[in-house]
């Protein structure tokens, strides 16, 4: 019938205007739907009419031409194409090198339309195609959404006779389609979780591993957390406690060996009683704390006693007179012991003997009993001299 003709004429209409990846849109998208495309047809023959409506709509999230919640190249939860097809029969061809290529794999002129062959599946009017469905799925392809729809149309006329009951009939089939031609088109991977927002309060995202295992896991600890067992950190990694050891200015630790404290320290010296000490400060590190022992040194016993003199330090002073111990000085004076010095009690002006001045009186007295030795002396030699008389 020359009716078929209808077809291959709504084929050529297809092929031009799909030789882009993606179909342009020729109708207005519908509830909600971004991308539509629509072929429709009809033919008289005679007093028959048939009439053939094929519509196909999709949507695409910008950027990535497929719908589901998408974060940085990964989809949390299923992912998917929607679709709206007025047709007879809805098909979904993957991986079509050309236009050409789709029709000869469909084969729609085979049962005048009404159907298709060697689909990868077979849709219902509208819905969803999914791409993935479960965590760790992945989808790499290219589909066109192909929709055949087929009337006919029968009609009783009359005959070239009185009585005679005759039909007249018309068909037609069209073909729809809309997608993406070549190979590498869409991609989609589906993850549980791409972070912690992904999961419950009481989840955190785990990405050990491929993405593929991806998923929300009870939060044992916040990554990076840190908490001591005495001296010992264990620190959060990956959800889980790790010990650490024993760790510098971590746990109370001041300290791993004694070069981690302090140096060692040696005092100013200073008197203690009648020496000379300084002391030694030793830091030590002990159950990873400094601590510090101090050693007071012996550094000189002085004989009398010790002094600190601004300028010149801690010094011994020797011992110079016993207290209220007195003595003449070389000017024949009087002194008198205080304080370890030599200070004047008395200026003498007859002179000074034993510590103490002398005094007239007593010079007097000295002066008198001398005159009266000599005296006595005269008299014993004059005596002893006298001559004796003759007999």
């Amino acid at each position: 019938m020359r009716k078929a003709f209808v077809g291959l004429l709504m084929f050529s209409f297809l092929f031009l205007a799909l030789m882009g990846s993606v179909s342009a849109d020729t109708c207005s998208p519908n509830g909600g739907y971004t991308s539509c495309n629509e072929w429709g047809n009809s033919e008289r023959y005679g007093e028959a009419e048939a009439v053939s409506y094929v519509k196909i709509q999709g949507t695409t999230v910008p950027g990535i031409q497929i719908s589901g919640n998408y974060k940085n190249g990964y989809f949390i939860g299923p992912s998917w194409i929607p679709y709206y097809i007025e047709a007879d029969r809805g098909y979904v061809y993957l991986d079509q090198s050309s236009w050409d290529s789709l029709w000869n794999t469909a084969d729609c002129d085979r049962n005048d339309g009404k159907s298709c062959r060697n689909f990868d599946e077979e849709l219902g009017s509208q819905g969803k195609y999914y791409l993935t469905r479960n965590p760790g799925e992945s989808y790499s392809a290219c589909p066109i959404f192909v929709g055949t729809d087929y009337d006919e149309d029968e009609e009783e006329v009359g005959g070239s006779m009185p009585g005679e009951v005759s039909t007249d009939w018309a068909w037609v089939y069209t073909y729809g389609a809309w997608g993406w031609l070549g190979n590498d088109c869409l991609k989609a991977k589906q993850v549980e979780c791409f972070d912690d927002g992904d999961c419950s309060s009481d989840q955190f995202c785990s990405k050990a591993g491929e993405w593929q295992s991806w998923s929300c896991q009870a939060r044992v600890c916040a990554e990076g957390e840190e908490r001591c067992f005495g001296s010992e950190l264990e620190r959060c990694e990956g959800n889980s406690w790790i010990d650490r050891g024993i760790m510098m200015n971590k746990c109370d630790v001041e300290c791993l060996t004694d070069l981690d404290c302090e140096e060692d320290s040696v005092s100013e010296t200073f008197c203690n009683g009648k020496s000379i000490f300084q002391t030694n400060t030793d830091n030590r590190c002990f159950n990873y704390k400094c601590a510090s022992t101090d050693q007071d040194e012996l550094i000189e016993a002085c004989s009398f006693s010790c002094e600190e003199i601004e300028g010149d330090g801690t010094i011994c002073i020797d011992k110079i007179c016993e207290p209220g111990e007195k003595m003449c000085s070389a000017e024949g004076n009087s002194l008198l012991c205080e304080n370890n010095e030599w200070g004047l009690e008395n200026i003498c002006a007859e002179g000074c003997e034993e510590g103490e001045c002398k005094s007239s009186t007593k010079m007097i007295y000295g002066v008198v009993v001398g005159v009266l030795v000599l005296l006595i002396l005269v008299v014993i030699v004059l005596i002893v001299r006298k001559p004796r008389g003759k007999r």
